[in-house]
């Protein structure tokens, strides 16, 4: 193949590291690489190849196999293990012709292999395709990006948009230049008893059955709105025939869009029939209050008196300052108090929270121009010291000639309220979590299954080969690496089973205790406890779990696995089982002085298919199984280790197995 120099020399050289202990071979290598423009980084040694690679941008690596320390293997599974260097080309420049060793060097991540004494004409073939790949990788590594955050943009501002239009407490909707229906707010659907599916596309008139063709609104949307694009605080009055009579504030902004000549409406709606109502009430109350000062003959005090306390809502007058000159029998049980004289002659900041303060305060000032304002979110303080959420509205006392001389508070208590929509937001934020969860999962799979796939794929082919020539010694190698695959897919497949069942089947608690558990643990343990001769010491506090059983038991056992599995060389290995008490929880706990672990790999140890050491037996979903197992009885799990040789311990908690709720718990 012809190499053309003039089209390997490019404006930006490409950079290629070549790691060799023999000068002479790396001087050989530039000789045929420098003069078609490669810039040339050299290292000695693995050590230093892996420091040069940190420390410079590599396009490719010609490494040599054969090493002293560190071979050419180690290097290119030391250099794959990085993200970042996943898809940087390697070719290893080998003697060794042996099948297993090109095997052995696919498998740790190199892309070619070239033959000593290296052919010039090869070595530039193969430099030169697997840059132009890299070149195609790194491209579509940057359109991939690109699109994720252009993507991501448009989903941001999609949401956006819509958590705002469904966060609004108005009735929201938007038409086009037809006055049909392009989309509704949530709070649009639950006012006016109407479906997405009834409301979108259709004309406006036409909504519930013609319920909308009002008159009021047609002289706004035809005549008003064309002439003056916006409009505000637009009073529509008008009878539903689903939820009744209705005193409307709309708001009109007509935009025209960037693109084309259409043009759409957004359409705010504000209720206001309770605020009517209330401004309706409120007026009603001021005059009562006014006849009874101005006529206390006719209405006595004490008609007022039971009006106020027939009310659950908290009612207290006061002065402009704020001092509390009457309340109802419904504030005085908000506060806790018993008498209403315990209350009348305070501020009424006194009862609120110090965090609202200026809220409040900034509410109150405004009454000299104001007329009211409503429903304001306020912690209120009960004698006690504690706290909780309310809701107050408020409107000015004026005399005859509208000058304001005091303020009448309506309080009503929203715990309820906020206890669900706190539980919204945290069902929201699990789901996001499992979401998250999920994507991993399905990454983590694809990844870890496919690799014996690869596999058998492989030696498929040299079984073919082997078998056309009748190497017994071969095809006995090529079906026990095809079997060492299956192997290890049919365990990822049994763990993964395994964690699909946890959740899913719903099993009727039993009532076991700590000792129990421990000692079946230990049982099923035993042989390879035994075997290393470690000695095992466990709490013998009284504690009494419920719970599946099996599941249980299943905590302890991988975890004692896990302890012996990981003891290394040391000499008198010891584990040591047990609980303790703080601040009222029990933690459990699996104490060891194995090898440790490395605080860098701490916060991955739970996750799917995490295996510190690569080599080491099992798929790696096994502490993953038991966090899940864990979180089912609404606990936690975690490990402490000071790092290598310092040994480990695991804690964890399981509050919803230590009270018996007399139902299955769901494993």
């Amino acid at each position: 193949m012809a190499i053309n120099k003039d089209e390997a020399t490019q404006k930006n050289k490409p950079v290629i590291l070549i790691v060799d202990d023999r000068p002479q071979n790396i001087e050989l290598l530039e000789a045929y690489l420098i003069p078609y423009g490669y810039e040339i980084v050299k290292a000695v040694n693995g050590a230093e190849a892996l420091e040069t690679l940190s420390a410079n941008k590599i396009d490719l690596i010609l490494l040599d196999v054969t090493m002293p320390g560190m071979d050419g293997f180690e290097v290119t599974r030391r250099v794959r293990s990085e993200d970042k260097n996943r898809l940087l080309p390697i070719i290893m420049i080998t003697a060794l012709r042996e099948r297993e060793d090109r095997v052995k060097g696919i498998e740790a991540g190199c892309d070619d292999f070239l033959s000593k004494p290296v052919d010039k004409i090869e070595l530039l073939a193969r430099v030169q395709s697997l840059l132009k790949v890299k070149t195609y990788n790194d491209l579509a590594s940057n359109y991939r990006k690109e699109l994720e955050v252009t993507q991501k943009s448009a989903e941001e501002a999609l949401e956006y948009a819509e958590s705002m239009i469904n966060t609004v407490r108005e009735p929201l909707i938007v038409l086009d230049q037809d006055l049909r229906v392009v989309t509704a707010s949530r709070s649009f659907y639950e006012t006016f008893k109407v479906k997405p599916d009834e409301t979108v596309g259709r004309l406006i008139y036409d909504l519930g059955n013609k319920q909308w063709d009002i008159h009021n609104l047609r002289e706004l949307l035809e005549t008003i709105l064309p002439q003056k694009t916006t409009f505000d605080n637009y009073e529509v009055e008008h009878e539903f025939s689903t939820i009744g009579s209705r005193v409307m504030l709309l708001n009109a902004r007509q935009i025209q869009r960037l693109l084309g000549k259409e043009r759409i409406i957004l359409l705010a709606i504000e209720d206001v029939t309770e605020r009517k109502k209330i401004e309706g009430d409120l007026q009603a109350l001021e005059g009562k209050y006014h006849l009874l000062m101005e006529k206390a003959l006719v209405i006595s005090e004490e008609t007022l008196r039971v009006v106020v306390e027939s009310l659950i809502v908290g009612i207290t007058v006061t002065d402009l300052k704020g001092t509390i000159l009457q309340t109802n029998q419904a504030f005085v049980l908000f506060h806790g108090s018993h008498q209403k004289e315990e209350i009348i002659g305070r501020n009424i900041l006194d009862f609120i929270a110090k965090v609202d303060h200026a809220k409040v305060q900034e509410k109150m000032n405004e009454m000299g121009t104001e007329r009211y304002f409503k429903d304001v979110e306020v912690r209120l303080e009960r004698v006690d010291g504690s706290n909780f959420m309310t809701e107050i509205s408020a409107a000015a006392i004026k005399d005859s000639s509208g000058n304001p001389q005091g303020i009448v508070f309506l309080t009503r208590d929203i715990t309820e309220r906020k206890q669900r929509e706190q539980q919204r937001d945290e069902f929201t934020a699990e789901l996001k979590q499992k979401n998250t969860e999920l994507d991993r999962f399905t990454y983590t799979i694809s990844h870890d299954l496919k690799s014996p796939l690869v596999t058998v794929k492989t030696f498929l082919g040299y079984l073919k080969e082997d078998i056309a020539s009748s190497n017994a010694q071969r095809i006995e190698k090529d079906i026990l690496f095809m079997n060492g695959a299956a192997d290890k897919m049919s365990n990822l497949l049994g763990e993964l089973l395994e964690m699909s069942r946890i959740g899913r089947v719903v099993n009727p608690p039993v009532a076991v205790t700590f000792k129990e558990l421990v000692e079946e643990s230990l049982r099923l343990v035993a042989g390879s406890i035994e075997d290393r001769g470690v000695k095992v010491r466990v709490s013998e506090e009284p504690v009494t779990l419920y719970g599946d059983h099996s599941r249980l038991v299943e905590i302890w056992q991988n975890l004692l696995e896990n302890a012996v599995k990981f003891m290394g060389d040391q000499p008198s290995p010891e584990i040591e089982i047990g609980l303790e008490h703080h601040d009222g929880e029990t933690v459990f706990f699996v104490r060891d002085n194995s090898i440790g672990i490395d605080p860098q790999y701490q916060s991955k140890l739970f996750n799917l298919f995490e295996k510190i050491n690569p080599k080491t037996e099992g798929t790696g979903m096994g502490l993953a199984i038991i966090k899940r197992i864990v979180e089912l009885y609404q606990g936690k799990i975690w490990v402490e280790s000071k790092g290598l040789g310092e040994g480990c311990c695991f804690r964890f908690t399981l509050p919803g197995a230590l009270k018996d709720e007399g139902k299955g718990a769901r494993t």
